[in-house]
């Protein structure tokens, strides 16, 4: 049971560190950290509600720091996944949906490897409207069953030319508006209750933390070895997943 403990106080400070600015693969490390210990659809659920206190402080943080252009091209298409997502919830074995956590895992892994290699494509007027629904539902399915939409919109905002303090700050909001929207589904499908969120409400605390710590060891520490030691906790918690 200690070791429960440990990994939700650990995911708590991981979500501040993501929401705070040192990326999100952090953010895509907390559902597989916590199907490590408990069964996938319940660590999707307790994962809602500690992503939503690492958005207040979030977007207190990085207050007006984003583009409200952008926010409102992707908000059509997530509304619509949100809405597919939360009539799936219910309908997924959770085998399913812990092997798809760990593939999500894996996956992000890839990308974030093939995105060392190649520049990354940047324009001056972003992309399509229709490019901008599909990454927006796409990203809202994927955080909606598996709290791991950080990949596809990731991809999305880096089609945008924007500077890094506009691209973290409209990422802070646009999930802080996106984890909200999910709140009815989780409910109703029974993913999240009241009694699930006492589970976790006493290591919330570390959660602006985290987003502390993040904001000061933005400016300090080495981000190519830090995104090394994230890349490899990813990819072992999706073997785990996948082989568990």
């Amino acid at each position: 049971m200690s070791g429960v403990f440990l990994i939700v106080v650990l995911c708590c400070f991981l979500t501040g560190l993501a929401k705070g600015g040192l990326g999100q693969a952090l953010g895509s490390l907390v559902t597989p950290l916590l199907a490590l210990v408990l069964p996938a659809p319940l660590a999707v659920g307790l994962t809602l509600p500690i992503f939503v206190v690492g958005d207040v402080f979030a977007a207190a943080a990085h207050w007006r720091g984003w583009d409200t252009r952008i926010l409102l091209a992707v908000l059509p298409g997530s509304i619509l996944g949100v809405i597919v997502g939360s009539l799936t919830l219910g309908q997924l074995p959770p085998a399913t949906l812990q092997h798809g956590l760990g593939v999500v895992a894996l996956l992000y892994v890839a990308y974030r490897l093939w995105d060392r290699r190649h520049a990354k494509v940047q324009t001056d007027s972003g992309p399509s409207q229709t490019a901008s629904h599909l990454y927006g539902a796409g990203s809202a399915f994927a955080s909606t069953v598996a709290n791991a939409g950080g990949p596809s919109f990731t991809i999305y905002m880096l089609l945008w030319k924007r500077t890094p303090a506009i691209f973290v700050g409209t990422m802070a909001l646009y999930f802080a508006m996106l984890n909200a929207l999910k709140i009815p589904g989780y409910l109703v499908s029974g993913t999240l209750s009241p009694e699930r969120i006492l589970l976790v409400v006493w290591a919330l605390p570390f959660v602006p933390f985290g987003v502390w710590s993040g904001l000061l060891l933005d400016k300090r520490i080495d981000m190519a070895t830090f995104e090394r030691l994230v890349l490899f906790l990813l990819a072992f918690s999706g073997v785990i997943l996948i082989l568990k």
